[in-house]
């Protein structure tokens, strides 16, 4: 769906460390007095922040449900997302430093809910979410993750201080991300080792100490376009870690855009739309003060 001309993301500029990063940032019209939320929005590996406002359509979504979405670039088309322990960012650039600081930014321009600042992405982006679930947990309430599984190298050196519910949303024949995990190769000789979906929640919910009893549920398959879709929760009172499998889902976000050649990327799954879920699942949970 297009969108209207006033739910397009108005371009900026924030210096960091010397260095200007770029971002786009939609806000809705205020409702009331209350505070808004924040959804930042991560676009994948040789992506931009322009073009996941295209695939996601989260402005759009924004306008309706009331929050505020900013999305990032990536230097170079890239986020620093730390997969590949071998692989060091130039110098001056710091993506952790740069949406810590575009947070503050962003809070002392809007009257943003500090208790309610979320982060999704997909691909190299999803990847870099779960970079700021490690290093920002004091700043994050929930976290989507599409189409990247946990790396490895990421696993074993994540200093987060305070539990962030996670959502997943992965694909079984991604063809660029295993859904089984195992070694993924990614731009310029970028590489990397992902735990399987399934591992990848495993971590989190050991780390979280969450009943080992899951919730298990099929998503409805609305469209013959050869996907379904299956979520897998594990949940404790106000903490939550969950799994939405799409079966015969690749490289994609649900309900958007089939962005390149099914050859390459896979399928899209249209049974439901990843924007309205990633908001759905994040907007339930607020940071404790």
């Amino acid at each position: 769906m297009a969108q209207s001309q006033g739910e397009v993301a108005t371009p900026k500029t924030l210096v960091v460390n010397g260095f200007p990063r770029t971002y786009r940032i939609y806000v809705p019209a205020r409702r009331g007095n209350r505070r808004l939320p924040l959804l930042i929005a991560l676009h994948g590996g040789g992506g931009s922040g322009a073009g996941m406002e295209r695939l996601t359509q989260f402005s759009r979504l924004a306008r309706q449900m009331g929050f505020v979405v900013i999305y990032p670039d990536g230097h170079n088309r890239h986020w620093h997302d730390r997969r590949d322990p071998r692989f060091l960012p130039q110098a001056s650039v710091e993506d952790i430093l740069f949406i810590n600081q575009l947070l503050d930014a962003v809070q002392q321009e809007y009257d943003i809910d500090p208790q309610r600042i979320y982060a999704t992405g997909i691909s190299n982006g999803g990847f870099f979410s779960q970079t700021l679930v490690c290093d920002l947990s004091h700043r994050l309430a929930a976290v989507a993750v599409v189409a990247s599984n946990l790396p490895q190298a990421l696993a074993a050196d994540c200093p987060a201080t305070q539990p962030v519910p996670i959502l997943y949303i992965l694909g079984t024949q991604d063809p660029l991300i295993p859904y089984e995990g195992g070694v993924i190769r990614g731009r310029k000789g970028r590489q990397g080792v992902v735990y399987s979906a399934h591992a990848s929640l495993d971590y989190w919910r050991n780390r979280y100490q969450l009943p080992a009893r899951p919730q298990e549920i099929a998503l409805p398959d609305r469209v013959n376009d050869q996907t379904t879709a299956r979520q897998i929760t594990y949940q404790r009172g106000q903490l939550a870690v969950s799994l939405i499998t799409i079966d015969g889902g690749g490289h994609t976000w649900p309900g958007g855009s089939q962005y390149l050649p099914k050859s390459f990327i896979g399928r899209v799954s249209q049974d439901f739309d990843g924007s309205q879920m990633v908001w759905q699942f994040v907007s339930r949970y607020r940071r404790s003060p």
